[in-house]
């Protein structure tokens, strides 16, 4: 039954290759002109840069923060920051540029508000009077007695202590909230080289005078910067690496020409169908050109290690295509499917870009397949491969007897190797205790970046880049103003300030006080919140009828004064030091009732803290998803329970393996790692497939025992093996070249995934195999 199945198998084979070598100009026309039509889809290929798309829309936080941003306003902030390198910043020269700065700010496009030392509306009383001002202005520059008081106020000011100004007095910033186009990098370019022009116009000026820039729409730029270095500098180092090697391994200048267009045909195609279906190029998709290269190429390299060792050993031409077509058919239909399933798992994560990801690789598996299958055969067939692959019987034999001493090797000494290599994965493995899930967004960027040197500055010397929204509600319209909810603000504002990680807090309160304050002459006893509700709404009219135009408190205070916005910032914090304090302040205004049970904090840098953590959860759903199934295909195809069982220990320990050396060595994982299991596990299950396939066929061959079989199946895969493992390990380690570590990491614990595979499928697999052989053949 078997035979016959098999006979059946082999004759429906030899009929597709027969009509493919008939029709070969189709097979290599219509491919072309498709991948054509695909890649024409590139030029509508759109670039964003928004860090929100990492949250879907619909998603509870996303809608927290739309929720505060609709009754406030758009926060995304830009800081341009000046230090005096150690001199006064209150002297004439240094405030002059501030007051130019800050005025030439509002003319850079999208800026909607501008707030710094210069603008800032001082609260003072004359006689009767409340006079509302700004700090500093052009008059006062000739007055130093003036510009003294300006000093004494602003240092002692909390709204400006440790957000505007430094405590020592030496570095000020110039707050620029920016409202642009979200994603649009046009735009924000436009925004980065007006503000970088006044800053270098200024410190043209006055050479003393440093200047630092940092915030939201430098991050997202920052972000913007490193993907298109790495398209731009990474990807074409990866594809010289390629062309190089794949000339050294077939020594052949057509081959690896040949190898070049076939991924170059499934990365423009697939790219082009990202951009008729309006996926963007992002920080999650820019890695899709390497890794689709580097699988589609994994399949070429073992069809063209096949059709070298066929040559080899006599088969000419078209017979050559054909055995290295048919041996290879059905591990590369296997390897293509469950890859897919590992990268089709990625929709299982929360951020939308790694679902693209996922997306647009299966995709180009997809196209690999059908290329692998059509064009690939068609010009193997004209290019006359006995002339390319010559005869070489030393090398043949040199890797029978390489594959027979490893063969007799794993027989002899199986439980040996089992033993051995189950004990280093249990001690590899016990470093995943120590990985920790955490983020820090500056050190993404490495030491010689522009944006982590500027903000690990501002960091340092004014204050925290790290800040918390929480919208806190009254009960009623006009509530605001009511003396207890101020003074339940006031006391949560004193705690607050007691916690080591704030370092500053952003609220109304301090209004109502300064107002109560001056309109009592000053008066020591008067200093706090007053008890009158009129009273304290008498005073935000009068404040806000004195604001400059572009300095109103729409973005603390919403429409009907029913609610405000409270804002925190923290020193430099990881993600998981972010999600703590969120927890321990949310919990705190919960106590106090400034916010329903449950309500937490929002804000960017909050919710991509929370992703990582979310994202670990719902990527164990999904690549616990994509094992089940790809050892369920197993068992089908294979009609083996117990082949599943193999396939699901052996592709399941290279990732819990590389994870444990990243605990041993890095122990922090951040979000861009939390889609490598989904990423290796549609990698490194190729060699296990193809290791399998042909031991199977080789062990139920007449007279095969399990150590004939392994010579037999090292001597055919083997090589195809180390070759696809090296160039996979080369391709994911030319990604460490990458400045940004979200991609350095991915390729490194990337590679160490892969290698360790290779180690375990021609160590372990084997010695399993052996002990525990089953003579099912494949169903294809």
């Amino acid at each position: 039954m078997q035979a016959q199945a098999s006979s059946l198998s082999s004759s429906v084979f030899k009929k597709w290759f027969d009509l493919l070598n008939r029709y070969r100009f189709l097979c290599l026309t219509v491919p072309l002109i498709l991948c054509f039509l695909f890649a024409w889809g590139g030029l509508s290929l759109r670039e964003n840069s928004d860090g929100r798309i990492f949250f879907a829309p619909e998603s509870d936080e996303r809608q927290t923060l739309l929720s505060l941003e609709q009754n406030f306003t758009e926060s995304n902030s830009l800081l341009l920051v000046v230090n005096t390198d150690g001199a006064d910043l209150f002297e004439p020269r240094a405030l002059e540029i501030l007051l130019r700065l800050t005025e030439q700010a509002w003319q850079i496009p999208y800026v909607t508000r501008v707030n710094s030392l210069t603008n800032f509306q001082r609260v003072s009383s004359e006689e009767d009077e409340i006079v509302i001002t700004s700090l500093i202005t052009q008059e006062m520059l000739a007055s130093p007695a003036q510009i003294d008081e300006a000093r004494v106020y602003a240092l002692s000011d909390q709204d400006l202590l440790g957000q505007i100004i430094s405590e020592d007095g030496k570095t000020a910033a110039i707050a620029l909230n920016v409202a642009a186009p979200r994603g649009d990098s046009a735009v924000l370019a436009e925004i980065m080289a007006a503000v970088k022009n006044l800053k270098n116009e200024a410190a043209q000026d006055d050479d003393q005078l440093k200047f630092y820039i940092t915030g939201d729409a430098p991050l997202d730029a920052a972000f913007s910067e490193s993907y298109a270095h790495d398209l731009e500098v990474v990807f074409p180092f990866f594809i010289v690496m390629v062309f190089a090697v794949s000339f050294y391994f077939f020594r052949s200048l057509r081959v690896a020409g040949l190898i070049l267009l076939l991924m170059a045909l499934v990365v423009s195609a697939t790219m082009g169908i990202a951009g008729y279906s309006g996926i963007e190029l992002t920080a999650g998709t820019s890695g899709v050109p390497i890794i689709l290269m580097t699988i589609s190429l994994a399949d070429f390299i073992h069809i063209l290690s096949s059709l070298r060792r066929r040559i080899t050993l006599g088969h000419v031409g078209k017979d050559a295509v054909y055995e290295a077509i048919r041996h290879n058919f059905l591990p590369i239909t296997l390897t293509s499917f469950t890859t897919f399933i590992g990268f089709i798992s990625l929709n299982f994560n929360d951020a939308p870009p790694f679902q693209d990801m996922g997306n647009l690789v299966a995709v180009g598996i997809v196209l690999s397949f059908f290329l692998t299958f059509t064009f690939f055969p068609a010009v193997l067939l004209g290019m006359k491969p006995d002339r390319v692959f010559p005869k070489n019987m030393k090398t043949v034999s040199q890797n029978s007897r390489y594959a027979e001493y490893l063969a007799r090797f794993i027989c002899q000494w199986r439980s040996a190797v089992m033993v051995v290599t189950v004990l280093v994965a249990i001690f590899v493995c016990r470093g995943i205790w120590l990985v920790e899930l955490d983020d820090d967004w500056v050190k993404y960027f490495d030491e010689t970046n522009n944006f982590r040197q500027d903000t690990e500055f501002v960091a340092g010397h004014l204050t925290g880049v790290d800040t918390i929204d929480y919208h806190v509600v009254s009960d009623y319209d006009g509530g605001v103003v009511n003396a207890d909810f101020l003074a339940k603000l006031d006391a949560f504002e004193k705690w607050a300030l007691q916690q080591s990680e704030i370092v500053h807090v952003t609220s109304i309160v301090s209004i109502f006080k300064k107002m109560n304050r001056h309109m009592n002459s000053a008066s020591p006893g008067k200093s706090e919140i007053a008890e009158n509700r009129d009273l304290n709404a008498q005073y935000l009219l009068l404040y806000e009828m004195s604001l400059p135009m572009g300095l109103d408190l729409n973005d603390r205070i919403d429409i009907s004064k029913e609610s405000t916005r409270v804002t925190i910032t923290g020193t430099d914090m990881t993600s998981q030091q972010m999600r703590r304090l969120d927890h321990k302040v949310s919990q705190k205004l919960q106590t106090m009732n400034l916010v329903g049970d449950g309500v937490t904090g929002t804000g960017v840098p909050l919710l991509f803290a929370n992703l990582s953590e979310r994202n670990i959860r719902s990527m164990l759903t999904g690549i616990g998803f994509a094992i089940g199934l790809v050892s369920l295909i197993i068992m089908v195809v294979f009609r083996s329970v117990k082949l599943g069982i193999i396939s699901f220990v052996v592709n399941i320990l290279p990732i819990l393996m590389g994870f444990g050396v990243w605990g041993w060595a890095y122990q922090y994982v951040g979000l861009s790692l939390t889609v490598v299991a989904a990423i290796a596990f549609g990698i490194v299950v190729d060699d296990s497939i193809h290791f399998i396939t042909k031991f199977q066929k080789s062990l139920n061959e007449p007279g095969q025992g399990s150590e004939k079989a392994l010579v037999s199946t090292f001597s055919e895969v083997g090589g195809a093996l180390m070759m696809t493992t090296f160039i996979l390990v080369l391709g994911f380690g030319v990604l460490c070249f990458s400045t940004f570590q979200p991609t350095w990491a991915l390729g490194l614990i990337s590679a160490v995934m892969i290698t360790i595979a290779l180690i375990y499928d021609v160590l372990l697999l084997p010695a399993i195999l052996v002990m525990f052989p089953s003579k099912k053949v494949p169903r294809l």
